[in-house]
């Protein structure tokens, strides 16, 4: 089998910059859009690949780099690959082939999207139950794996980021002593240790990956915190309690299509009727699409970054309040850059805790999500919302203003950057 098979797809694809392509035979192949850069080598070394990648690109194709049957050559590597192929996308995805392919993954949508109990832990322990040593690898020093708020992406760095994007999130919420929070989905605990640390509160923060747990735990032992905040190994549809502030970051992602009521239902049962609720997740600028197979197979099965057209029905449902909405464009594809060289710099670790196929498997996940937030339809939002129309000052300056109050308590606490 020849490139032949999978020439018409390069050729539909390839809009913007030029793809030569070896063959496994050593053939070069070379093919053209109007405009000729950028410039990316390819080369396919198992001539079985030419069917699969023709039939399924976004996943064979990232499957042949993981195991070493895809290439890259003459000064080009992923990260130029990549770049190249988002800038390309929409071309694939006008394909007769893969518009059928898209069809059929919608219909398919609901099934991939089903999320009760038992395969919600299943899936949150196929990527977050990975060791904890491989992920300080290339997070920050707090463990935040969620987007981070850069102000300056030239001179900040990610830590500074993150401690950023915590304080932003209080600022909004509004944050004052007494109060009950509850997290849905906490991670490592950076987030609700930043709150012990910076407010007399009690946070409740629920999770179901056990390695995050015992991380976090331990983590609010070493800084004195274990008395305000109560790490959880639970679903958060099992939480319940009446709370001044209910806090989701990068969870949403991982609910599912079809629980967006459950989901929104929840934050109501658990918000008093002053509270408030804040949500920062993933999401798409476009209509409504589907999970990229590649991550939901490796990565993040069941994961899923919604349109606004997705939730907001349900949102309404609920009847909240919403008071601030803010979406972050590019901010993802600086962090998500920033733990790329990280983990690249500590390839060898890596490798040495799972093999070289899980390396390229995570890069090809870090370099293509990346892009996603560059040259895709990827962004962060934020969402602010109340049961009470007068929960939250009428207009937004306040955020401002708590964000400086937060600097100063920072510095006053020696925990400022």
């Amino acid at each position: 089998m020849t490139m032949r098979l999978i020439r018409s797809l390069l050729e539909h694809f390839v809009g913007v910059g030029t793809l030569r392509a070896y063959d496994h035979t050593g053939e070069l192949h070379v093919f053209e859009g109007k405009v000729k850069e950028p410039v990316v080598t390819m080369r396919i070394h198992d001539g079985s690949l030419y069917t699969k990648i023709f039939l399924s690109p976004d996943i064979k194709a990232a499957e042949a780099y993981m195991d070493g049957k895809l290439t890259f050559e003459e000064g080009t590597d992923l990260h130029d690959f990549m770049s190249f192929f988002l800038l390309n996308e929409r071309n694939l995805r006008t394909h007769p082939l893969q518009k059928h392919a898209e069809r059929l993954s919608k219909v398919m949508k609901r099934v991939h999207q089903f999320n009760p109990r038992r395969k919600a832990a299943k899936n949150v322990a196929h990527h977050y139950d990975l060791s904890t040593e491989m992920y300080k690898l290339f997070l920050d020093d707090n463990m935040q794996y969620t987007c981070a708020y850069y102000q300056d992406p030239e001179t900040e760095t990610l830590e500074q980021a993150q401690r950023n994007k915590a304080r932003h999130v209080c600022a909004k919420m509004r944050i004052r002593d007494g109060m009950h929070i509850a997290e849905l989905g906490c991670g490592w605990g950076g987030f609700a240790l930043y709150l012990a640390q910076m407010n007399d509160v009690k946070v409740t923060s629920v999770n179901l990956s056990k390695e995050q747990i015992a991380y976090a735990r331990a983590e609010a032992k070493k800084l004195g915190v274990e008395d305000r905040v109560d790490f959880k190994l639970m679903d958060y549809r099992d939480l319940s309690g009446q709370f001044d502030r209910v806090i989701s970051i990068g969870m949403m992602e991982h609910v599912g299509v079809g629980h967006y009521d459950e989901f929104f239902e929840q934050y109501k049962r658990l918000m008093k009727p002053d509270g408030a609720g804040f949500i920062h997740s993933i999401g798409t600028m476009s209509v409504p699409g589907t999970a990229n197979p590649f991550l939901r197979k490796y990565i993040f099965p069941g994961g899923h970054a919604p349109s606004y057209s997705e939730f907001i029905g349900a949102f309404e449902r609920a009847r909240f309040w919403l008071t601030d909405n803010e979406v972050l464009r590019k901010h993802y594809h600086y962090t998500l850059m920033e733990w790329r060289r990280r983990f690249l710099n500590n390839w060898d670790k890596v490798a040495a805790i799972y093999d070289e196929r899980f390396c390229r498997m995570w890069e090809f996940y870090l370099t293509g999500t990346a892009f996603g937030f560059l040259h895709g339809r990827n962004m962060v939002f934020h969402l602010v919302f109340t049961k009470n129309i007068n929960t939250l000052p009428m207009c937004r300056d306040y955020i401002a203003e708590e964000t400086e109050r937060l600097r100063r308590r920072e510095e006053e606490l020696g925990i400022a950057l």
